[in-house]
């Protein structure tokens, strides 16, 4: 089939030649009507493809074919270059991708920017089906749907049915309407329309008012819910004023709108005797006093000439003091008397009644200046007492006078377990101690069980000593610390001074076929900031190199920041392979290689030295590999160990 095909290719492009060329012997030739150029098919001569000009067709055009063949399936013949003055144009081949134009099953790789289906110039882009308009959108932008002699209708396909917008049966004119901008503010609303089509969300309603506001003075009303378009409160409220100011009109002159403003002395209007004004001018007549009043100062009565009678308060403080003068007038001689509510009352001056009084009082207190037989006080004092005695009733039994005593047991009221109580019964809550407390003795807690675990201090004497615990849950593994004044803090005891880590390789490790250095994936441990940690290093190597005094392997140790002194020591498999060197720069191995056998008769690799840890924290890693790349594999073996003690 191959061959079969290429022969037809040749053939087609021979006969494509030769059309060309007769074309072109032919040009200078006379056009006559009905002629045509025919390919025919050799292997059966009867069968033809033909093409010819349209007998309509009154300019001459000139096509020139492409110069190569297709180089795909699917290429299409296009104009590329186009001549207009002598009507030559160039046609090429392209893909069907290319075909600027919208096919019957879809295109892709449009641009929505670019492509589009419509007009570039001023005429309406019309839809048609059945040969008849269906929609038509105008060069102004209006989206019409029918004609007028076949309507349209608008319908929205939902899930099982569909909705339809129509006009009017006999709608002789056009109406616009404009949709609301916002969806309806509640269930039951309507669209409403005004005479210019603008729609918008009403509720049904039997009155015509749509909207009420509420207009109040600014200066001093705020008002909320204003306009109320459907139901609600107009609300008018007074705004916050500042002290010692009135709502009033003008001080004086035209009427005017009221404000609030400050009393001037013309709002007050003149007064009789009988107020009281602040002022100094002297009042004539008789004072009407309603209710209680206060008077800052003195109380002062003119004589009939200038002489004055003044009443004013004592130096009593805070303390209040009520006076209830007598109902009737006194005869001659007679002076005023207070009860000790302040009740006064007329009295005659010469001495009668109690001449002596004296105090009894309880046993528990002293009584002095008893009897009184002019004037003075009477003083009662409590008597002293022993330690741990309270003032109480009897312990039980009937009803009794109180004495001073020891409490009781029976004094205790039942406390809950949020109470402490000197008892022996065991408390099932939780303990609340507000302030200092001491407890003499031991405090137990107990466990879940019938376990108690007990804290009680050391025989230190009569030395008090405070502890403050810390304000937060420590880690896993972290220990109460002291700083010598009391203060606990949990700390991780791992990162102390004299702290050990200690870490082991649970299996084989092994690298093959690389010299790089490389962390050991079990042998490293955590440094601080400026710590010292002595190390202690112990491999047990392995390797399959080839020749047992070769050197088969290289260490190294990296640390974050600081000073590496370190000693690498490799004990090989007899006497002349124990070599050793210094290891001083972070991820740099020393100057001895090691011998390694693969007989497992090798000693160990130690390592040993001090890291004086720098600013930086971080990890510190022993790192090793193949020394040489005849050293085909290198192993360390399982239970090699690092041992790190913090020293400073």
């Amino acid at each position: 089939m191959k061959h079969t095909r290429f022969f037809h290719s040749i053939t087609i492009a021979a006969i494509v030649l030769t059309i060309v060329m007769n074309f072109g012997g032919a040009k200078a030739q006379s056009v006559h009507n009905e002629q045509y150029i025919a390919l025919q098919n050799y292997l059966a001569p009867s069968f033809a493809v033909t093409f010819g000009a349209s007998s309509l067709l009154a300019t001459n055009y000139t096509f020139l074919l492409p110069s190569s063949a297709p180089t795909a399936l699917d290429q299409t013949l296009k104009v590329i270059t186009i001549d207009p003055i002598n009507s030559v144009y160039t046609l090429g081949w392209g893909s069907a991708a290319n075909i600027t134009c919208w096919t019957l099953t879809g295109n892709s790789g449009t641009t929505s920017l670019i492509n589009f289906i419509g007009t570039t110039d001023a005429n309406d882009f019309v839809t048609k089906t059945n040969n008849i308009e269906r929609m038509r959108v105008t060069s102004a932008g209006k989206v019409v749907v029918g004609t007028n002699v076949n309507p349209g209708q608008l319908q929205l396909q939902g899930l099982l049915g569909y909705n339809t917008f129509a006009t009017g049966a006999t709608q002789s004119v056009g109406v616009n309407y404009t949709l609301p901008l916002t969806a309806p503010s509640v269930n039951g609303q309507i669209l409403s329309s005004t005479t210019g089509g603008a729609m918008s969300w009403t509720s049904l309603t039997g009155g015509t008012v749509t909207s009420v506001g509420l207009a109040l003075p600014t200066t001093e009303f705020t008002i909320s819910n204003s306009p109320v378009t459907t139901s609600g409160t107009l609300t008018g409220a007074w705004k916050t004023q500042n002290a010692a100011i009135v709502f009033a009109g003008p001080v004086s002159g035209a009427a005017a709108v009221p404000t609030f403003r400050a009393l001037s002395a013309t709002d007050i209007p003149s007064l009789s005797g009988s107020y009281i004004v602040n002022g100094t001018s002297l009042q004539t007549g008789n004072f009407n006093i309603s209710g209680n009043g206060g008077i800052g100062g003195k109380l002062q009565f003119q004589g009939t000439s200038t002489g004055i009678t003044t009443f004013q308060a004592g130096a009593q403080g805070a303390t209040n003091i009520n006076y209830t003068l007598p109902i009737t007038a006194p005869t001659s001689g007679q002076v005023l008397s207070s009860s000790n509510t302040g009740t006064l009352s007329w009295t005659n001056s010469s001495p009668s009644g109690v001449t002596s009084v004296g105090l009894a009082m309880p046993s528990i207190f002293t009584v002095t200046n008893s009897p009184v037989t002019s004037s003075g006080t009477l003083t009662a004092s409590l008597n002293s007492q022993n330690a741990a005695i309270v003032f109480a009733g009897p312990i039980s039994g009937a009803a009794a006078v109180p004495t001073f005593r020891a409490l009781s047991a029976t004094d205790i009221p039942s406390l809950s377990g949020s109470y402490i109580v000197n008892g022996t019964n065991l408390q099932t809550a939780n303990y609340n101690i507000s302030g200092n407390g001491t407890i003499d003795g031991q405090l137990q807690l107990k466990g879940t069980s019938t376990g108690i675990t007990t804290f009680q201090s050391g025989a230190q004497g009569s030395t008090t000593i405070n502890y403050t615990l810390p304000i937060a849950q420590g880690a896993t593994g972290t220990v109460l610390q002291n700083n010598g004044s009391g203060v606990l803090s949990w700390v991780d005891q791992s990162s102390q001074i004299g702290a050990v880590t200690f870490a082991i390789k649970g299996s084989d490790e092994t690298i093959t076929n690389s010299t790089t250095l490389q962390n050991d994936n079990d042998l490293s441990f955590s440094i601080g900031a400026n710590e010292t940690w002595e190390v202690v290093v112990q491999l047990d190597p392995t390797t399959d190199g080839e020749d047992d005094d070769a050197p088969d392997m290289k260490v190294a140790v990296t640390i974050p920041s600081g000073t590496l002194h370190v000693y690498a020591l490799g004990y090989g498999d007899d006497e002349e392979d124990i070599a050793g060197s210094w290891l001083t720069t972070s991820g740099t191995k020393g100057a001895t290689n090691f011998v390694i056998s693969d007989d497992d008769t090798a000693g160990p690799i130690t390592l040993q030295g001090i890291i004086v840890g720098g600013s930086t924290s971080g990890t510190v890693h022993i790192q090793w590999a193949p020394a040489t790349s005849t050293s085909k594999k290198a192993t360390i073996q399982k239970n090699s160990y690092l041992k790190a003690t913090r020293a400073k």
